[in-house]
């Protein structure tokens, strides 16, 4: 699963508006969580009780977009003189790369998203502007099938997850087709059908309004969950429908739909400047599962960022101002997307992406004497300066 920098777009995401009648969920109780901007620390000690710092050599990666973890490999997504999507063992050792940007067969123009079948063991791309979807053998970079949206109503899709039964979730986030469209679609590549729809599109919200923001489809331990921002919390799917699994309380903080409509501004900037004044969270992106948590990142108010972790098992939530490695470098940040940029969770790993200079620059303004703290701080400073970025494997504490 997958902190990113958050950053106001000018294309459009997400809705808060469901298909489904006020109150239905299937049968589903949805767990309601209250959210309150306070200042805090998270200390990654809480969240982890171990690491691997892992430098991807062999090959030159500019711009890792996303990462998966399998026992023996790293799935890398990012651009290589020989593919867009590179494979290294656990040590980070290279192996073969695959999927070449280009217009011809087997290749894409762009990827749009990547995920890891469990269930087939297959690479499963995303792209060509969300419209066709690539599989592949990562222990042999071998495509083993495709198949193409293009033409249907979830052309241009932004997210996808592959649910091990041979269908597949989309995620959409802009309008393009004059009737209605949905956030979150079920499609059966082998009959062609849609098999569920989710979460009407508001398209004049869409429109006007976009966030930058990862992982809105995600797996964890074999269950499938939807989120985006500005959306009334975490969706789940569970049989054959999308059911709410974590709904925010309306406590005076939370971004409700009444308060959507309050600021809406088909005005980018004006909506923005909206928020900052209505006195709610707003921006609530990127969110992960890690354990028996949920982490994303808000913003409240003036650009002010809060990372918020929430205990479903409990319905509680804890919003933090800083973030503090106690762990691998001994630095503490006010940014939750630097240096440490999660992107991507399973069972056992919270995988983070780290700029060297980032941890050398902020090292200096967070003196230590713990050693083991200093040691890694000295294999940093070792790196040579093209060095591919850092990926930090943290160990899911239990």
């Amino acid at each position: 699963m997958k902190i990113r920098k958050f950053m106001v777009l000018t294309a459009a995401l997400v809705t808060v508006v469901s298909c489904r009648t006020v109150g239905d969920n299937g049968g589903y109780a949805a767990v309601e969580i209250a959210v309150t901007p306070t200042e805090g620390v998270l200390k990654m000690s809480s969240l982890y009780d171990g690491y691997e710092m892992i430098v991807p050599e062999g090959i030159v990666i500019s711009g890792i977009a996303d990462v998966a973890v399998t026992d023996s490999m790293l799935i890398v997504l990012g651009n290589t003189d020989s593919g867009l999507v590179s494979v290294f063992d656990r040590n980070g050792r290279y192996e073969r790369s695959f999927l070449m940007r280009g217009r011809g067969p087997g290749e894409m123009t762009d990827v749009t998203a990547m995920s890891y079948n469990k269930v087939d063991g297959t690479v499963d791309v995303l792209g060509n502007y969300g419209m066709d979807v690539y599989r592949f053998d990562p222990a042999t970079g071998n495509m083993t099938g495709s198949f193409s949206i293009k033409g249907s109503e979830i052309t241009c899709a932004r997210d996808m997850l592959p649910l091990g039964d041979g269908r597949y979730l989309f995620y959409k986030d802009l309008p393009y087709i004059d009737r209605p469209e949905y956030e979150v679609y079920l499609y059966n590549p082998t009959s062609g059908e849609f098999e569920g729809k989710w979460l009407l599109l508001d398209k004049a919200f869409a429109d006007a309004v976009g966030f930058a923001q990862a992982n809105n489809l995600s797996e964890h331990n074999g269950r499938y969950f939807f989120y985006s921002a500005f959306l009334d919390g975490v969706y789940e799917f569970t049989g054959d429908t999308l059911v709410q699994y974590i709904r925010y309380a309306d406590n005076g903080y939370n971004f409700t739909e009444q308060t959507k409509e309050k600021v809406f501004s088909p005005d980018l900037m004006e909506f923005v400047e909206n928020c900052k004044k209505c006195g709610r969270i707003w921006g609530n992106v990127d969110l992960y599962m890690i354990g028996d948590k949920t982490v994303s990142v808000y913003n409240f108010k003036d650009d002010d960022r809060y990372a918020l972790v929430m205990e479903p098992g409990k319905a509680i939530s804890t919003s933090y101002s800083l973030l503090e490695d106690d762990m691998v470098w001994g630095i503490t940040s006010d940014s939750f997307f630097s240096p440490y940029y999660l992107r991507y969770t399973d069972e056992q790993y919270a995988v983070y992406l780290i700029e060297p200079f980032d941890v050398m620059e902020k090292s200096e303004n967070c003196p230590t004497d713990n050693p083991e703290l200093i040691a890694n701080r000295e294999k940093v400073k070792q790196l040579p300066y093209e060095s591919n970025q850092i990926i930090l494997l943290m160990n899911i504490r239990r």
